[in-house]
């Protein structure tokens, strides 16, 4: 098991990348090498390149040729370690021109690792603040209040910000637990939901990062294997239900929506309305409608794919923007109450004492 999660890891972006690569020049005419050959030859590579040692990389290879040994698809050998985009693609176009459509897998990705970058630089600041808050809040809890109480007088009256300060000292270990788990609980919740949630709260959630950029990932993968597909000569609802086949549940779900419309006789762009998913983007649906019923969809899918990543890099880029306002407010007001729940204690210490000193005169 963790063998298996450390290989996924070696295979990241990068590598990924520098595979398809690899198999684009290898494959294309001139060389033409068969996918099993490919492998058996990177396999070599990466050996000699480590000294003969077997690194995570060399057990990827091993996993892929055995099940290209076995008889599995390109789609198949590859599908535990590439995201579910690309195995759509290239279940798409692996029958067809391996060289081209592994150049236009690359393509997909560089854009997709963009898309990507712009969102991780737009949590980067936000995340970076928040960390700061609760390393600020700690210090105050774990240190600083508990020096200010420790010889408050017992007829001290404490105000409501300072009562909320001490409880927060008083009980650090409960509130911080408690966060961080909490913490914890959402990254893992996201982890899970992306591929798998799929009430009607998903698609309210789609307006929102990392939810929309799940859906302009998957949504560009699925315009990109549809016009491989349907250009290979595939009817539109045979394309729909290949694709169905490797498909997560969020996926699958979508999928399911929109064969059920196709082979009803709908057209696709009518089929993606009245799913009423907003899936592969609400803006795109009324377009992708207008240019099936004209019959020129197939020839656009691609240009859709590509004006869809550039949307959500730029729908990405605004959010980030109103992100990052509205965590340096956050901090702010938090930080601002924190110093004022210290100078409120100070003060009540004060009172405390001038009331002892009266009571004694």
């Amino acid at each position: 098991m963790v063998k298996d999660f450390l290989k996924r890891r070696a295979f990241n972006a990068k590598q990924r990348l520098k595979f398809y690569y690899m198999i684009e020049k290898l494959s294309a005419e001139g060389v033409e090498l068969s996918f099993y050959v490919i492998l058996i030859e990177l396999q070599q590579i990466e050996l000699e390149g480590n000294r003969q040692r077997k690194t995570l990389l060399y057990y990827v290879y091993e996993d892929f040729i055995a099940r290209a040994r076995s008889g599995k698809t390109i789609a198949e050998c590859l599908h535990d370690y590439v995201p579910e985009a690309d195995i759509m693609m290239i279940t798409a176009f692996e029958d067809d021109d391996i060289a081209h459509g592994f150049n236009n897998l690359i393509r997909y990705n560089e854009a997709v690792l963009g898309m990507t970058r712009e969102f991780i630089t737009a949590i980067m600041y936000p995340a970076f603040l928040f960390m700061l808050l609760i390393a600020i809040m700690a210090y105050f809890s774990v240190s600083l209040i508990p020096t200010l109480t420790q010889n408050t007088p017992d007829n001290m009256q404490l105000s409501s910000i300072s009562q909320i300060l001490v409880w927060l000292s008083r009980n650090f270990t409960l509130w911080f637990t408690i966060l961080i788990g909490f913490i914890i609980l959402v990254v893992g919740f996201l982890f899970w939901a992306l591929p798998n949630f799929n009430t009607a709260l998903r698609i309210k959630l789609e307006n929102l990062p990392p939810f929309n950029m799940y859906r302009i990932n998957v949504g560009c993968g699925f315009l990109q294997a549809l016009s491989m597909l349907t250009k290979s000569g595939m009817q539109q609802s045979e394309a729909i239900e290949t694709m169905a086949k490797t498909a997560v549940p969020y996926l699958f779900h979508r999928l399911s929506v929109i064969y059920s419309k196709v082979k009803d006789g709908r057209s696709l762009g009518e089929a993606l309305v009245l799913s009423k998913l907003n899936f592969p983007d609400k803006s795109m649906v009324s377009d992708l409608a207008i240019l099936s019923k004209h019959g020129v969809l197939e020839d656009s899918l691609d240009k859709l794919a590509d004006t869809m990543t550039q949307d959500g890099i730029n729908s990405i880029k605004q959010q980030a923007g109103t992100l990052k306002i509205i965590a340096i407010a956050s901090v702010a007001g938090i930080i601002l109450f924190m110093f004022s729940g210290v100078y409120s204690i100070s003060q009540d210490m004060t009172d405390a004492a001038q009331n002892t000193t009266q009571v004694n005169m």
